[in-house]
C-alpha cells in the first residue's frame, strides 16, 4: 500500500466500506480483516514511516480498536492521530453527510496540557521529520524539547 501512495496520508479504518468511502475522496485507506478488536501487531510493519491517522468509530469497541491500533504504530509511523465522524458513526456516515476528509473531529486538545500529552505530540511530531531507531530515543528527544519549554515556562 505504502509504495504505491508515498507521501500520503495512510487513513485506517474499521470495515472495508469505510475504506470505500476513504477511497471515493482520493484518500489513501486500509483496514484489517474481521473488524474491531482483530488489529495484529505485525499489521504495523506494513506502515513504517508513514503519517496515519485512525478513524475511530463512534462507539466503545471502536475507540478500543482504534487505541490499540495507535499503541502498535507507535515508534513504526511517523505520526499517528485519532480522530473521529463529525456525523454518524463511521467514516461512511461522515462522508455520506458531506463533510470531507480534514472534517473528522480533532482528538482531544485537554489532553496536550498533561505532560504525557506534550510527550506524545513532541514525539509524533519529531518521528515526521528524524528516523529514530526505537521509542526510547524518540521518547528521550521528546523530553528535552518539553523541558526546554517548561523551563522557560517556569
Amino acid at each position: 500500500l505504502l509504495s504505491a501512495v508515498p507521501f500520503k496520508t495512510i487513513y485506517i479504518v474499521e470495515g472495508e466500506k469505510d475504506v470505500h468511502a476513504i477511497e471515493s475522496l482520493g484518500g489513501a485507506a486500509t483496514c484489517n480483516p474481521g473488524g474491531a478488536g482483530k488489529w495484529l501487531p505485525e499489521y504495523a510493519r506494513c506502515l513504517d514511516g508513514a503519517a496515519v491517522v485512525i478513524v475511530a468509530d463512534k462507539d466503545e469497541p471502536g475507540r478500543r480498536h482504534a487505541a490499540a491500533v495507535k499503541t502498535s504504530l507507535m515508534g513504526i509511523a511517523s505520526s499517528v492521530v485519532i480522530v473521529e465522524p463529525k456525523e454518524g458513526k463511521d467514516s461512511t456516515d461522515h462522508i455520506a453527510a458531506g463533510f470531507g476528509l480534514n472534517e473528522f473531529c480533532e482528538p482531544d486538545k485537554e489532553a496536550l496540557n498533561t505532560l504525557a500529552g506534550s510527550l506524545d505530540a513532541a514525539r509524533q511530531f519529531l518521528r515526521r521529520y528524524v528516523r529514530f531507531k526505537s521509542d526510547a530515543q524518540a521518547t528521550a528527544v521528546a523530553l528535552w524539547v518539553v523541558h526546554t519549554y517548561a523551563v522557560q515556562a517556569a
